[in-house]
């Protein structure tokens, strides 16, 4: 009966499926950790963060980015989708800073990434509550919608990590920055087609690459701290003979 229920209502069900998989991801993300895990109370706390950051850019957005506009053309709503996916990347990216502003929760160079893509996924959500109270909008893009923040907010951590432990300058930090923003973008975009065929086949293609990056760049975060690790403690690298 109650399954019954839930599936007539597939806002709900989206929801409660984004809820699980942002449980998993924080799970592998503190489980991953090498040394010492975060406490749950913080990376809950960021994961709030990023939530009160979409509420905040739901605010903005309403008051000055989706007004309408009598002379608004084709172009300048394009230019306005660009300004709305910037505002959401910085906010994100701002909560992050506010995160790791105290130097005892940024003690390994993963703890970067992990942060960004817990205020992605608490953007996410918040965000899709927010659009899944309106009946007309479709669960399905909003659930891939919401794995392409953790991926962007993936770009964003890894280069942040690098950054703040010297690996990287202000360049590769606004390249990420910037690589971020225009894969957001191109989601969006591509959401928006009137060829639905087309529409599915980039969104899906976009998500997948950038759900990726969440795997793949915090692995690449791990490698590069256990050989900062070694390199600080003045170890010989393992060689693959005494790895086998």
């Amino acid at each position: 009966m109650y399954m019954e229920v839930l599936f007539s209502h597939p806002h709900a069900l989206a929801l409660l499926a984004e809820c699980f998989i942002t449980g998993l991801i924080l799970a592998a993300l503190r489980r991953g950790q090498r040394g010492k895990p975060e406490p749950w109370r913080y990376l809950l706390g960021v994961l709030c963060g990023g939530a009160l950051a979409a509420i905040v850019v739901a605010v903005v957005q309403l008051r000055y980015l989706l007004t309408p506009h009598p002379a608004l053309n084709p172009d300048l709503a394009l230019w306005q989708s660009l300004l709305q996916v910037i505002a959401e990347e910085l906010a994100k990216y701002l909560v992050a800073l506010i995160a790791i502003t105290n130097s005892r929760h940024l003690y390994r160079l993963s703890s970067a990434i992990v942060y960004l893509i817990l205020v992605g996924l608490g953007f996410a959500l918040m965000e899709d509550t927010l659009y899944l109270l309106l009946p007309a909008v479709s669960p399905l893009p909003r659930l891939l919608s919401f794995l392409v923040h953790a991926g962007t907010g993936a770009v964003i951590g890894y280069a942040l990590g690098r950054y703040r432990f010297g690996l990287a300058g202000y360049r590769y930090l606004l390249g990420a920055f910037t690589l971020a923003v225009i894969l957001h973008w191109s989601f969006n975009l591509g959401t928006t087609l009137l060829d639905r065929n087309a529409a599915a086949l980039i969104t899906v293609a976009i998500n997948l690459f950038v759900s990726s990056r969440v795997y793949s760049l915090y692995k690449r975060t791990q490698l590069e701290e256990y050989k900062l690790e070694r390199e600080l403690m003045g170890e010989p690298e393992p060689t693959k003979l005494l790895n086998s």
